[in-house]
Order: C-alpha cells, then structure tokens, then sequence
C-alpha cells in the first residue's frame, strides 16, 4: 500500500508543479482582475500567459508571456508600470504606452521574440547568459539594455527607431 501510494505521489508531483496557463478574455480587462481571466482568477508569478485582448498592468510578473494578434498590453493611465517575464516573451500584437501613461518597462530573463509592435518605455534583457532576440518589426521605446551581465544574440536583422537608446552596459549583441 505504501508503496503505491509513493508512485501516486511521484507521478503527480510534477503535474502539480508544473505551471498553469492563463488566457485573457477577449474583452480584456486589469490584469489584477479576475474577470479578465477565462481561468476566472488572476495569474500568479509561476503561470505562463496568453493575452488576447487589452490588458492594462500594474507591476506584473509572470513566467513565460504570449501576446497574440488580438492582444495589447498597456499600463495604467498616469502611471509607469513593469512587466517582469521570467521565461520566454512572443509577441505578435501590441505593447504600447496608454493614452497620457508613462508607458512600460518590459524586463525579460529568457528569449524575445516580436513579430508585433513594441512602442513602451524600456525592453530589458534581465536573464544570465545568452538571451536570444528575434524581431520582424521595427522596436520602438526608450531604451533597450542588459543586465546582469550576459549576451544578447540577435536571431534576425534588427530594426530599431532613432529615438531609441541602446545601453549594453559593457556586454555584446551579437548580429
């Protein structure tokens, strides 16, 4: 009996930690809402997230982020705000300064890869090592740097806007 219940736990375990994923209504909403969420509850730091529509922040952190076609993200009116994604970040529709807002500050400590528009206030490489950034649009924010000390390996030819400020802090960019 011990026993099986010792396999139970040791096939379950893994499933249990592994992380939940949260999709955005199509409606959007405040990330910090539930009701943005199909899930009905608000993601946490470890969930893997897929925005589908327009989703305002606050200073959010969560694991692995997708934002497709359909989906923005934006912050707060008034406010700067941080997004902190501790995997990987793909985008294929929007991140954006709101009306009037100081716009976002996107740390990411795995790979970026952007096929949308990315018009914020800062990208950030935030991971160790090697990051990989891939972009088939032109990035447009204030700033784009790394830290801590480590690689960012550009996987396409980078376009990247004139007002733009490219602050590697001593590390490379490989293209």
């Amino acid at each position: 009996m011990e026993r099986r219940v010792l396999l139970l736990l040791i096939l379950l375990v893994p499933f249990l930690l592994s992380a939940q994923t949260f999709n955005s209504k199509t409606t959007g909403g405040h990330w910090n809402t539930a009701s943005t969420w199909v899930e009905g509850s608000v993601p946490t730091e470890n969930s893997n997230v897929v925005i589908n529509g327009l989703v305002v922040i606050s200073n959010q952190v969560c694991n692995n982020l997708t934002i497709n076609a359909s989906g923005i993200i934006e912050d707060e009116p008034s406010a700067g705000r941080s997004l902190t994604v501790k995997g990987n970040f793909i985008n294929y529709g929007i991140v954006r300064i709101g009306n009037g807002n100081a716009g976002v500050d996107l740390y990411v400590q795995g790979n970026v890869q952007n096929y949308g528009t990315l018009i914020q206030r800062h990208l950030r490489f935030a991971g160790t090592g090697t990051q990989q950034f891939y972009s088939s649009k032109k990035i447009s924010c204030y700033g784009i740097d790394k830290f801590p000390d480590g690689t960012i390996q550009a996987t396409s030819d980078l376009e990247i806007d004139s007002i733009t400020t490219v602050n590697l802090n001593t590390d490379i960019l490989n293209m």
